[in-house]
């Protein structure tokens, strides 16, 4: 569907981008995470063709040149912080991306589309609406007609529970159909049960690719300082994967469950207390940095 092959961008002598590949195949969302500054945003961009890369090459649908074919281009929504019309309504800005996507919308399109989105057909301006009000308006714009490919940056950013709910609830039921999701985010928490693969993406690469359903522990431990000096040093000999906790020496982020096993008859074995908590390894990879 689409892939990223080698993609590199500069500003100003400064690598961006630096061989940046991926692939989103049919019907998967993939979690596109990294902290501010990794790139997410700049690659989002040259995916679209919003600029021009310095080199490798984006495929969709097995064309390269997909950002000067309309019929390809009105396949693929995206979702980033544009700027709205203060003085249009949101029936009104349908109607102006109806005429961008020579597209004629009816009054049952214009409703389906923001009742998913919990906003009112009614005459209130953008101007009178608050950043969550906004964001929701992105998203109708974004999911207008049926995409093959959405491109989602940040999507969750100041909607409400109900409406995050909602909304997770319609990506995993047209990812089912088939529609290919990138969605970028920096809040894991509300996007772990979602995603079936994330891109970790640090200083404009690619660090890590990790399975959405990946689970990793972490375990607190009760323990005087001698006996997690012995306990740290037991289970390094041993070769078991672990990482301490920034600024918590007592607590162990683990990755595996066999690595879990071997931790647990270590910490037993000398009558220590510990609390066991399930997470997303993505969140202990971003805890680690």
């Amino acid at each position: 569907m689409l892939v990223v092959d080698k993609v590199s961008k500069s500003y100003k002598n400064v690598n961006v981008l630096n061989d940046v590949s991926f692939e989103v195949q049919a019907g998967e969302i993939v979690g596109l995470v990294g902290a501010n500054g990794a790139g997410k945003s700049t690659l989002i961009k040259g995916i679209l063709g919003l600029h021009n890369i310095d080199s490798g090459r984006i495929t969709f649908c097995q064309d390269d040149n997909f950002t000067k074919n309309p019929d390809l281009l009105n396949d693929i929504g995206y979702l980033m912080d544009i700027e709205l019309f203060d003085y249009l309504t949101a029936r009104e800005h349908i109607h102006l991306m109806g005429l961008y996507e020579q597209v004629i919308y009816n009054q049952e399109d214009i409703q389906r589309v923001l009742s998913r989105v919990s906003l009112k057909d009614d005459k209130k301006k953008v101007k009178d609406y608050s950043y969550g009000m906004k964001q929701r308006l992105r998203l109708a714009l974004a999911m207008l007609r049926p995409r093959k490919l959405l491109i989602l940056d940040e999507p969750l950013l100041g909607l409400d529970i109900k409406t995050i709910q909602e909304f997770k609830k319609y990506l995993k039921e047209i990812a089912e159909s088939g529609v290919s999701i990138l969605l970028s985010s920096h809040q894991l928490s509300e996007i772990e049960d979602l995603i079936d693969r994330y891109l970790i993406l640090s200083d404009g690469t690619i660090e890590q690719e990790v399975d959405g359903g990946k689970i990793a522990y972490r375990l607190t431990i009760k323990a005087r300082p001698n006996q997690l000096i012995e306990l740290l040093v037991a289970i390094t000999k041993n070769e078991i994967e672990f990482q301490q906790e920034k600024d918590k020496e007592n607590c162990l982020l683990v990755p595996s469950q066999e690595d879990l096993n071997k931790i647990l008859k270590e910490i037993y074995s000398r009558d220590l207390e510990v609390q066991i908590e399930q997470m997303n390894i993505v969140n202990q990879l971003f805890l680690e940095k």
